[in-house]
Parts: structure tokens; C-alpha cells; sequence
């Protein structure tokens, strides 16, 4: 069942018990951020433009870097690439990471009694 609010932005966050730096264990972390998003994304019946990403430092300093694309993402496989090339650019981490978020924006709700343009193959 769908609110009658519509979803400005869908995500998920964690927090760690220890500040990390290491690059494998970032991107280890952010896979698993970006499941638990996508299972909201998918509950949510939703999908979105933008890809953002929240990190926040043991100082409590927090970035975010955003990526839009042309097309709205509907893929997992799609929307954690996008939050790795993010964290990728980011790296070295100039200090330790406390929080990783990774969320959708831009968001796209599925009407499922819209028509749907069906492509034609040529």
C-alpha cells in the first residue's frame, strides 16, 4: 500500500562503532548500505534520478556527493555502482569514516495504471 505522500528521497544510513579508512572495508560497508536502501527503494515502489551519498567523519564534518542521470535508475546492480564511483572518488579518506548513507533522489513513483510507452525493436 502506497501513502498519499509521495517519496521526495529514499535511503538508508549506518553508523559504525569505529572509524574506518581502509578502502575495502568502505566499500564492503557501503554495499551493504545500498541493500538495505534498495529494499526500501523497492517496497517504496519508486525510482529516481540522483544517487547521493552521505559521509560523515569521526569529527562529525559530513559531505555529500550526488550523482543525476538522464533516465531514472530502477536497478540495484545500477544504484550501488553509483554509490561506489562516488566513494571511490573520495578515497584516501582524509580522516576516519563514522556513517555511511546512500539514498535516491529525484524521485519517480511507479503508476502502475499509466499506460507504458513499449519500445519497438528495429
Amino acid at each position: 500500500m502506497k501513502s498519499e505522500r509521495g517519496h521526495k528521497s529514499v535511503s538508508a544510513e549506518r553508523t559504525f562503532d569505529s572509524d574506518l579508512s581502509d578502502p575495502a572495508d568502505l566499500s564492503r560497508e557501503l554495499t551493504r548500505v545500498a541493500g538495505f536502501a534498495w529494499e526500501r527503494i523497492a517496497r517504496a515502489g519508486v525510482s529516481g534520478r540522483t544517487v547521493t551519498l552521505k559521509v560523515k567523519y569521526g569529527d562529525f564534518t559530513q559531505i555529500t556527493r550526488s550523482k543525476s542521470f538522464s533516465a531514472p535508475i530502477s536497478a540495484r546492480e545500477d544504484f550501488e555502482s553509483a554509490g561506489h564511483a562516488l566513494l571511490s572518488a573520495l578515497h584516501p579518506v582524509p580522516k576516519g569514516v563514522r556513517l555511511l548513507g546512500l539514498g535516491l533522489h529525484s524521485i519517480v513513483e511507479e503508476d502502475v495504471e499509466a499506460p507504458r510507452q513499449l519500445g519497438l525493436a528495429i
